[in-house]
């Protein structure tokens, strides 16, 4: 069990990075993310602007993040990234 070695945080990265390489191969690329309260905020901009690259070049259609950070909302702007907050 690999992954119990690494932190919240780390965890939560090394999902997003395995959903994202296998939704951009697949019928329905889509991401759907939760749990990010473990990031801090400037890595969770970070994963924003990536994915929303990723969005941009057609590597993925969507992604849906689901954090408890209001100010993540205000980042969604008009591009197919959607993220919502709970």
């Amino acid at each position: 069990h690999p992954l119990e070695v690494l932190s919240g945080a780390e965890a939560a990265t090394v999902a997003i990075a395995v959903q994202t390489a296998l939704s951009a191969k697949s019928l329905i690329p889509i991401i759907i993310a939760d749990e990010l309260s473990t990031l801090r905020k400037s890595r969770k901009m970070q994963l924003v602007a990536n994915l929303r690259a990723a969005v941009e070049r057609g590597d993925i259609e969507q992604a849906i993040l689901l954090d408890h950070d209001e100010s993540l909302a205000s980042t969604a702007g008009d591009s197919d990234a959607v993220i919502l907050k709970s």
